[in-house]
């Protein structure tokens, strides 16, 4: 029962009046925690213990961490009011793994074989061979 009203709540809530559904990220992000970090010159910062890489473009700057507390291994980056991203952990000094780019395509063939070209002068290099045209050899008329 409550003081003022004199009504419980399941009776007052019974009985209408505004009832506001929130969205689900509303009510998650009420119930975030924050802590505030310096970004250092690499763009990083030292919580929990650990090492985070924060995103880019956040550098020596303090930022404001906000995660859930049943799970702070995901923290969210906001500077100045603005949401940037998520934090990422640092491992034994290397930045988090970067998804491969895409190969690009291999370029047609030009009809050249550098292999061939090599064991062509090299087959000319052998002692009992001759180059085609060996002026030493030609006749003075």
């Amino acid at each position: 029962m409550h003081r003022v009203t004199g009504e419980t709540p399941r009776a007052r809530w019974g009985n209408g009046g505004v009832h506001r559904p929130v969205p689900w990220e509303q009510l998650r992000a009420a119930f975030q925690q924050q802590v505030t970090r310096r970004v250092d010159k690499f763009g990083q910062i030292q919580w929990q213990g650990r090492t985070w890489l924060v995103p880019e473009g956040l550098v020596q700057v303090t930022v404001q961490l906000r995660y859930d507390p049943h799970t702070p291994d995901r923290p969210t980056v906001w500077y100045a009011g603005q949401y940037y991203g998520e934090a990422h952990p640092v491992d034994g000094g290397t930045t988090p793994p970067v998804p491969p780019a895409p190969s690009p395509a291999e370029p047609p063939p030009s009809g050249l074989s550098y292999l061939e070209l090599l064991a062509a002068r090299q087959a000319a290099r052998q002692p009992g061979l001759r180059f085609a045209h060996d002026p030493a050899k030609e006749e003075t008329p």
